[in-house]
C-alpha cells in the first residue's frame, strides 16, 4: 500500500512538473503575443474625434496695449491687475464715463499750451497793426491820387495858357515837375502797398502756424488721460507711479503703460504639424484640453 501511494505521488509530481514547464515555455517563447481584449458594441451612428497634439497658447481674442503719445511722470495709475475696467456709456442716463487708466503730470504741457497761445496773441496783434498799415496806406494812395488829378489839371491849364502867351514856358516846367513828382510818389506808395500786403500774408500765414500749435498743445494736454478703450480686465501692468513714460519713435518703441484685455472670448493659437493639417479644416470646431 505504500509502494503504490508513492508511486502516485510521483506520477502527479512528474505531470505537475512536464505541465508547469510546458506553460512557462509557452510564455517565453519569441514571436508570441499577448492575448489582446476586444470591445464588441452593436453597430449604431456616432461622431469620429481625432486627437491632435499642438503646441499653442490661449490667448484674449480681444488685448489692446495701452501706450503714451506724450513723454511724461506718470501721476496716477488707479486700477491694479485683475481689476475691471469699461470703456463707458455716453448715451446711457446719466452718461457713464470710461474707467480712468491712467493720468499723466501735465505741468510741463500746460505750461507748454499757455506759450503758444501767448504766441498766437502776439502774431494776431501784430496781423492786426499790418492791416492798419495796409488801410493807411491805401488812404495815402487815394489822397495822392486826388493830388495828382489836382496836378494834372494845373498843368494842363499851364499848358494852355503857354499857348497864348499869357505864362512863361518855366511855369509850365514847374507844374510838370509837379505832375512827375505826384506820379513818382503814387508808384512808390503802390510798391509799398504792394510789400505790406506781402508781409500780412507771411503773418496770416505764421497766425495759422500759431493756431495749429494751439491745437497740438490742446491735444498733448488731453493725451495726459487715459481711459479704457474697450470692456475688460487689466492683465499686465509695466509702470509704477512716478516712473516717466516716453513716446515711440523710429526704430525705438514707447512705452507699453499697461494691458487691458476682454475674456470674454479666448483663442487658442497652436502649431499643427504638417501630418496632422490635413484634417484640420476651416470653420471645424474643436474641444481644446490643456494639460
Amino acid at each position: 500500500m505504500k509502494i503504490l501511494i508513492a508511486v502516485i505521488l510521483t506520477l502527479v509530481l512528474a505531470f505537475g512538473s512536464v505541465w508547469a514547464w510546458n506553460r512557462w515555455s509557452g510564455k517565453m517563447a519569441p514571436g508570441q503575443a499577448e492575448p489582446i481584449t476586444v470591445r464588441v458594441d452593436p453597430a449604431r451612428r456616432e461622431n469620429l474625434v481625432e486627437i491632435i497634439s499642438a503646441p499653442g497658447t490661449v490667448q484674449p481674442r480681444t488685448k489692446v496695449s495701452i501706450s503714451a503719445r506724450v513723454s511724461a511722470r506718470i501721476a496716477e495709475l488707479p486700477h491694479k491687475e485683475g481689476e475691471i475696467v469699461t470703456r463707458g456709456d455716453p448715451t446711457a442716463t446719466p452718461p457713464k464715463p470710461a474707467s480712468l487708466l491712467v493720468k499723466l503730470d501735465s505741468k510741463d504741457l500746460e505750461a507748454a499750451l499757455r506759450t503758444v497761445k501767448a504766441r498766437f496773441a502776439a502774431q494776431q496783434a501784430s496781423v492786426k497793426v499790418d492791416e492798419a498799415r495796409v488801410a493807411a496806406q491805401e488812404a495815402s494812395i487815394a489822397a495822392a491820387q486826388f493830388t495828382l488829378a489836382d496836378v494834372e489839371r494845373d498843368l494842363k491849364r499851364q499848358q494852355g495858357l503857354l499857348s497864348s502867351s499869357d505864362v512863361s514856358q518855366s511855369i509850365v516846367d514847374t507844374a510838370q515837375s509837379k505832375f512827375d513828382g505826384q506820379k513818382a510818389q503814387i508808384e512808390s506808395l503802390h510798391q509799398n502797398l504792394v510789400g505790406e500786403r506781402a508781409n500780412l500774408l507771411v503773418l496770416k500765414h505764421t497766425l495759422e502756424a500759431a493756431a495749429s500749435e494751439i491745437s497740438k498743445a490742446e491735444e498733448d494736454l488731453s493725451n495726459t488721460v487715459i481711459t479704457s478703450p474697450i470692456n475688460g480686465i487689466v492683465i499686465k501692468l509695466n509702470n509704477e507711479v512716478g516712473e516717466i513714460v516716453v513716446v515711440g519713435i523710429t526704430n525705438s518703441p514707447g512705452s507699453t503703460i499697461m494691458e487691458v484685455a476682454d475674456l470674454n472670448q479666448m483663442l487658442f493659437v497652436a502649431k499643427v504639424d504638417e501630418s496632422s493639417i490635413t484634417g484640420v479644416k476651416v470653420g471645424q470646431k474643436a474641444v481644446v484640453r490643456i494639460p
